[in-house]
């Protein structure tokens, strides 16, 4: 496992790319029926966002990557500033709307006054799946969140992620609805990762 640069940026937004394909609920969400590249639009905003105020990783096979951020204001950000501006002219203020709408109501499930962190994306390619990647990508970040006291919230809009999830430790606190989608907010309490998933 290691930090992603700058240089990596094209190896992310793959793996996303090939990760959500399938997602339904992404697609509905980026109205990606009228324009597909929305979705490259929005992995490509995510990696630069997330290189500036979050930290993303890699595992060594380049086949899965894991992006975090915090809820700590990060100061103005001349580059960050160029990606939303980009963002919104590639997107268009309808989809733009939308997604502002599911930000806001998915952290009005988050703490307002403690601080936590938060996978926002987790991604596998396909032909990847099933071969503990994710897990090996989420087990060092877990433990060393859970040493330092923070709880850890993700959100996910597909089922068979929830039991993956839950078997690290997570549980659902709220379910969203989103459209046709149910999207599931997740909590981990700040304790220790199992032992036994350390394995």
């Amino acid at each position: 496992m290691r930090l992603a640069t700058r240089a990596d940026k094209e190896t992310v937004v793959n793996i996303l790319k090939l990760a959500f394909n399938e997602y339904r609920q992404t697609h509905w969400a980026l109205k990606a029926e009228e324009n597909p590249k929305r979705l490259e639009y929005l992995f490509r905003y995510t990696f630069d966002e997330n290189i500036e105020i979050g930290k993303i990783y890699l595992n060594a096979e380049n086949s899965a990557v894991a992006i975090w951020n915090t809820n700590k204001k990060s100061p103005f950000n001349f580059r960050l500033l160029i990606a939303k501006l980009k963002l919104i002219f590639r997107m268009g203020l309808p989809v733009i709307f939308r997604l502002i709408e599911l930000e806001r109501l998915l952290y009005l499930k988050f703490p307002k006054k403690s601080d936590y962190d938060h996978l926002h994306m987790l991604g596998v390619i396909p032909t990847e799946q099933g071969k503990g990647h994710a897990k090996q990508l989420l087990l060092p970040i877990l433990d060393k969140m859970a040493t330092e006291g923070r709880p850890v919230y993700l959100e996910t809009g597909a089922k068979k992620n929830v039991n993956i999830y839950n078997k690290l430790g997570f549980s659902v606190i709220h379910i969203q609805k989103y459209g046709d989608y149910d999207l599931h907010i997740m909590r981990k309490a700040p304790t220790q990762v199992p032992a036994e998933l350390t394995k």
